[in-house]
């Protein structure tokens, strides 16, 4: 695959940066980005943008080149699965657009799909649920990546999204770590909002808010681990902490 959609729609200012930043970045994250990417472009093609939003790794590294701006982007760890949320427009529009394997559950996340595309890069994969619209608008954010439009969860409900497999012993170390430093450099990234403390805590039950009290507990341990500290401040992350410790679970 020649990434046309992508490529038809970079803009023309960004190109040198475009291949600057996949110079520098290896595989699967250069292809799977570049999908990515690609998608992003059909979906805004066919006028569906505001039907879906990608979350999970790659909503936090939109985020964080938004913030910070593509040259960021090597800098990341990379990840080999794309995660969405979508109408079943998205879906049917992205299995028209790619050779895409029969679709299967992914049984540890209830009705997520994985959209396994096949193309001259590999077999890359497309973690997918489905969302109806009403639901989407409440976190659908807006970004642009090289010209293209980004359809992404907001950075509050990724990090709820991303507190339970912090703490869940049942998966890897490395991947507990993985969405400890993705929890944290979202914080980073939103803290000189005014309205950041309470966004955080806003959605939060009483087990995501001792999840975040861990994860900012130790999370020098874990910005040790990152290749660059995008963490929140001292001063945001020691409000943030009394504030957890006052209202945590039982």
């Amino acid at each position: 695959m020649a990434f046309d959609h992508l490529e038809d729609k970079l803009d023309v200012e960004k190109l040198e940066d475009y291949f600057e930043v996949f110079s520098g970045i290896s595989e699967p994250f250069h292809s799977t980005f570049k999908y990515m990417l690609d998608i992003a472009s059909v979906l805004d093609e066919v006028d569906l943008k505001k039907e879906y939003a990608v979350y999970g790794g790659y909503g936090v590294l939109t985020h964080l080149a938004h913030k910070f701006g593509e040259r960021i982007i090597p800098t990341w760890r990379g990840s080999k699965d794309i995660d969405i949320v979508g109408t079943e427009r998205v879906k049917s529009a992205i299995k028209s657009f790619y050779n895409i394997q029969p679709e299967s559950y992914n049984h540890n996340i209830g009705d997520k799909k994985a959209l396994h595309i096949i193309g001259g890069e590999g077999e890359f994969k497309v973690d997918f649920s489905l969302k109806d619209l009403k639901e989407l608008s409440k976190y659908r954010e807006e970004k642009n990546l090289f010209g293209i439009p980004i359809s992404v969860m907001s950075p509050y409900d990724v990090i709820a999204g991303k507190l339970h497999i912090s703490q869940d012993d049942t998966v890897s170390e490395d991947t507990r770590l993985k969405h400890k430093i993705d929890i944290l450099t979202l914080l980073g990234i939103v803290q000189n909002d005014e309205k950041a403390f309470s966004e955080v805590v806003k959605n939060l039950d009483g087990h995501g808010r001792y999840n975040l009290l861990k994860v900012l507990e130790t999370g020098k341990g874990v910005t040790e681990n990152m290749r660059m500290s995008f963490g929140p401040q001292l001063e945001f992350r020691r409000l943030l902490i009394k504030y957890l410790r006052q209202h945590k679970a039982d």
